[in-house]
């Protein structure tokens, strides 16, 4: 088993990237590049052109059955820097794409929350404290100089 370092064990476990070392990670939500994304996934391309040569040179009939699967293996680290930028994630958002539950349909105990923290809100912005004279924040008791 290969050495792993605890602080790269704590990374992963609090949900980091697992399979890509954090110190090619550009600032977040910015689009990878191609090098990143070649870097990330040249094994997968590999993997999809050994398979289409494979098939080509010893079972040409199957070739054509690879292609779905090992097509995209091939245009991998495109279709990962693509992926990553704003426009792609704003698209796939219009379409509907990688939605979760909770963003399609706002459970009920959700909804309620957002209701009840409004109405603090609302309490607390009533009932706040008037604010100071044009001479600016009163200074405490305790920290105004005897005249």
């Amino acid at each position: 088993m290969a050495p792993v370092k605890a602080s790269e064990l704590k990374w992963h476990l609090k949900g980091g990237l697992a399979g890509y070392a954090r110190t090619h990670i550009t600032a977040p939500f910015t689009a990878m590049a191609h090098a990143q994304s070649w870097a990330a996934s040249w094994w997968i391309t590999m993997m999809g052109l050994a398979t289409l040569i494979a098939s080509a040179l010893t079972a040409d009939n199957l070739f054509w059955w690879f292609l779905p699967i090992a097509g995209p293996q091939i245009l991998a680290p495109f279709i990962i820097t693509f992926s990553s930028t704003r426009p792609s994630g704003r698209a796939s958002a219009l379409a509907g794409l990688f939605w979760v539950p909770m963003e399609v349909e706002i459970p009920a105990i959700s909804t309620s929350q957002i209701g009840i923290l409004k109405d603090w809100r609302r309490i607390e912005a009533e009932n706040a404290p008037l604010p100071p004279d044009d001479d600016g924040p009163a200074a405490p008791q305790a920290l105004q100089s005897p005249a």
